[in-house]
């Protein structure tokens, strides 16, 4: 959080950076939403820079609190001292984000909203380096912190339903639900299933895809496999052979049961 840059210097450019880093190989296959990055002018420079400082320090206060203290000492230490002030805190209160007594801070009503979608857009966008990318959890952290500020509102739905609504972090920590993750819940009793369980001549459309390895991910999306897919079961034995609109498909059944989809 305290050592990732602010992105007001150089804020023309991470939209390009973060497109051709994260998106090559799955723009051809999945339809992002086109206000994805929700750069703002250039003039609005400080503007930014105090979003910015708002959201790292309502960040550290989320993650304090998951380690079972409020201080503001704590905080201070994961959000960096320097943007930790009085006057920063003071402007937090303001905007009834946080309250302060004693030394200690919490989150209001409003912070809980504000720093809960942070905290998400940064852990799904872990998931999505380490995951799909095949990055080394060790490498993530800076531009995770990147995608967490720039990220439009309800984005993070999209990499969370390709992702396959993951619960956890790379790192073992909660990823907050969603609105996506709370709708397919209520949905999974009646009508959601793995491919495995599809009888013969059933078509269904694909929810998620719950791979272990990125490979896999990779492997099926580039034969259009993907969240949102129509697909038909033709058999199911000795291998799991599957219908596209464009083509038929021989699978693993353990790969079956990673595709997670809706019956219609």
């Amino acid at each position: 959080m305290a050592d990732s840059p602010l992105l007001v210097e150089h804020q023309g450019s991470v939209e390009t950076d973060i497109r051709s880093s994260f998106f090559p190989t799955l723009s051809a296959q999945i339809v992002l939403p086109e206000n994805i990055f929700d750069l703002p002018p250039q003039t609005a420079t400080k503007e930014v820079a105090d979003r910015h400082v708002t959201e790292e320090i309502l960040e550290a206060i989320w993650v304090a609190r998951e380690n079972e203290c409020d201080l503001i000492d704590t905080v201070k230490g994961l959000a960096g001292a320097t943007h930790v002030n009085d006057e920063v805190l003071g402007q937090l209160k303001r905007e009834r984000l946080v309250s302060v007594t004693d030394g200690r801070i919490e989150l209001t009503w409003s912070g809980e909203i504000k720093a809960k979608s942070i905290v998400r857009k940064k852990r799904l966008a872990e998931r999505l380096m380490v995951d799909v990318l095949g990055m080394h959890i060790d490498t993530i952290s800076k531009t995770a912190c990147e995608f967490e500020h720039v990220l439009s509102q309800g984005v993070e739905e999209t990499i969370c339903t390709l992702l396959g609504h993951p619960n956890k972090c790379p790192h073992g920590t909660d990823i907050p639900e969603g609105v996506c993750c709370q709708e397919l819940r209520m949905e999974v009793e009646n009508i959601i299933t793995t491919l495995n369980n599809v009888r013969i001549g059933r078509e269904v459309r694909i929810v998620y895809i719950h791979a272990d390895r990125h490979t896999v991910l990779h492997k099926l999306t580039s034969y259009g496999i993907v969240p949102g897919t129509l697909i038909s079961v033709l058999q199911k034995s000795p291998a799991l052979v599957v219908q596209t609109q464009n083509l038929q498909l021989a699978l693993d059944r353990d790969i079956g049961e990673m595709i997670t989809v809706r019956k219609l």
